[in-house]
């Protein structure tokens, strides 16, 4: 089962330091996220939390799937023609009047996909309908394809390769339920879901370094493609313990904080963990 890396502790192990870097975020990443079994790691038989719909059910042929973009599981949707739709579900309990980011992973062999949140109330006496959506699709099917559009024309990622969707949701003041649907939209071809999260878009990270003796010459954050989040100063040597919270962080994204001490050791620690998925 995969774990959320909410806060933790790092011991180096170098010869010429023993930094020690805590990482936390508030609010707790895995706290704020709102969904159940967001990994799909969970279940008996089928994944927890989740269940399967369709109008026509001989036309799909999906699986919990023993493969995933973290951990061992994924949702996986495999419609045969595109006669009609079908998604796997979940009902999550929402603060009304709140902003939330749905954000996760998919990959997929062709066809169209379709995430969404849904919720239907009433404001004055008047049916309403919250309707949040996110289309992707893929050229491999397409009925033009070879013959007319070439091999180059295919723009899509490959087929093992996992693509962040994000969508930013404003909840109606009478809603305190949404029902948060992945799947197959009147298209064949087969789709894989995992890393699901509904949560706070932005979290406060916040970074303590303790050099234990030796002597750091900075600290910086950077993301995933190097892009620095913070620097310390230039000057003076490190040698006290220190900190810094660093607002409105994405809570989607992958941070690691190195410590390097004026021999041009480094230490790191990535946040989440390695093998935690921030959810």
């Amino acid at each position: 089962m995969k774990t959320v890396a909410v806060a933790f502790i790092l011991l180096a192990v170098t010869a010429a330091s023993a930094v020690e870097i805590t990482v936390t975020t508030d609010p707790p990443v895995a706290a704020a996220n709102l969904i159940a079994n967001p990994s799909i790691e969970d279940g008996d038989g089928e994944p927890a939390a989740w269940r399967f719909g369709t109008a026509v059910p001989e036309n799909f042929n999906n699986h919990w799937e023993n493969t995933g973009r973290t951990g061992s599981r994924s949702l996986h949707v495999s419609a045969i023609e595109k006669v009609m739709s079908g998604y796997w579900t979940q009902a999550v309990n929402v603060q009304p009047g709140a902003s939330y980011l749905l954000a996760g992973y998919y990959r997929t062999s062709g066809g169209r996909l379709l995430i969404f949140a849904k919720a239907n109330y009433e404001r004055d006496g008047v049916a309403m309908h919250f309707d949040e959506r996110f289309y992707a699709g893929s050229k491999r099917d397409h009925w033009l394809s070879p013959v007319f559009l070439p091999p180059e024309a295919m723009t899509d990622p490959e087929v093992d390769e996992w693509v962040r969707f994000e969508k930013m949701l404003q909840i109606p003041p009478e809603v305190s339920e949404i029902a948060i649907s992945m799947g197959s939209y009147f298209s064949p071809g087969e789709t894989w879901f995992d890393d699901i999260y509904l949560g706070p878009a932005t979290t406060d990270l916040h970074v303590a370094v303790d050099p234990a003796g030796a002597q750091l010459k900075s600290v910086r954050i950077i993301d995933e493609a190097g892009t620095e989040l913070y620097v310390s100063p230039e000057g003076p040597v490190i040698i006290e313990p220190f900190e810094i919270t660093v607002e409105d962080t994405q809570t989607q994204a992958t941070w690691s904080v190195i410590a390097t001490d004026t021999a041009g050791n480094e230490t790191s620690v990535a946040y989440p963990a390695p093998g935690g998925e921030v959810q």
